[in-house]
């Protein structure tokens, strides 16, 4: 990895981490199981999407979740390991795409959708409590709203990416 290449981890790690506490703050107000995850969706693969772009190695996203995933473990185990599987996940379901631009749109979505799925299922089995409750359908209704709306983000990147790219610095 280039040094460029470790700034980009280390600025979308950060963004990440700081969208998080944002839509943390947001989700409050609405106190259904895992609506957390779907209002960081957008956020998440539009994170993903430009930074695998950016970065333009096949296991960006792999570099990514494991500095994202180091760093929010100090925070809850159960969320690092969430973290770890998504991006995992995220991984294996990529490497077979060849082209950049498709692999960051398809590991951006994925990456949002596997967000949602794994952290509701860890919750529901490694934190218990009232995520017991959480049915498996409703797992899934959740899993499929990530994965929507990480379509949407990776639209939003799209255009911001087009943007970033088409401003000249003197």
């Amino acid at each position: 990895m280039k040094t460029k290449d470790i700034t980009y981890v280390a600025f979308g790690v950060a963004a990440l981490i700081a969208g998080g506490f944002l839509v943390l703050t947001v989700s409050r107000i609405m106190p259904f199981p895992g609506v957390k995850f779907m209002l960081m969706a957008p956020f998440i693969s539009m994170m993903m999407y430009i930074l695998s772009v950016k970065i333009e190695n096949r296991y960006a996203i792999l570099y990514i979740g494991l500095v994202f995933a180091g760093i929010m473990t100090l925070f809850n185990i159960v969320m690092g390991i969430s973290i770890v599987t998504t991006t995992v996940l995220t991984q294996l379901s990529i490497l077979w795409i060849k082209k950049i631009k498709e692999r960051a749109t398809v590991g951006g979505c994925l990456y949002a959708m596997y967000t949602g799925l794994t952290a509701l299922v860890f919750s529901k089995y490694l934190i218990g409590g009232v995520f017991e409750m959480v049915s498996y359908s409703w797992i899934i209704i959740v899993t499929l709203i990530c994965l929507l709306f990480g379509s949407l983000g990776i639209i939003f990147g799209n255009k911001l990416l087009k943007h970033l790219n088409s401003i000249r610095f003197k």
